[in-house]
């Protein structure tokens, strides 16, 4: 999982060789210090103020603003390989190719 790194609007956060993420920046919204702590994850995106990673089991977690249920409304699953986050929404792809979203406007 090393070299997964993410740029955010004012936070970036990346994966180290142990795939524990770590992040830094702003954190006005917890998008830096909610970070979930421990090692195995494949990906990690950050996005406006918030900010997900997937786990070694393929569920997604997400941190941060959850004005628009960007964060808090994650669908159940274990299947995703890539997520991207939004100013105010969230994507994942799984791995049968279907594609996921939450937040504003989807």
């Amino acid at each position: 999982p090393a070299g997964v790194l993410s740029a955010g609007s004012a936070h970036t956060c990346m994966l180290n060789s142990e795939g524990a993420i770590l992040c830094w920046g702003d954190d006005e919204d917890g998008q830096v210090s909610g970070a979930p702590d421990g090692g195995g994850f494949t990906f990690v995106s950050a996005g406006s103020a918030n900010s997900c990673a997937i786990d070694s089991a393929g569920a997604i977690l997400c941190w941060g603003d959850d004005t628009h249920g960007q964060t808090s409304n994650v669908p159940d699953g274990s299947n995703f390989t890539v997520v991207g986050v939004g100013s105010a929404h969230v994507c994942g792809l799984d791995t049968s190719g279907g594609i996921a979203c939450w937040g504003q406007d989807t």
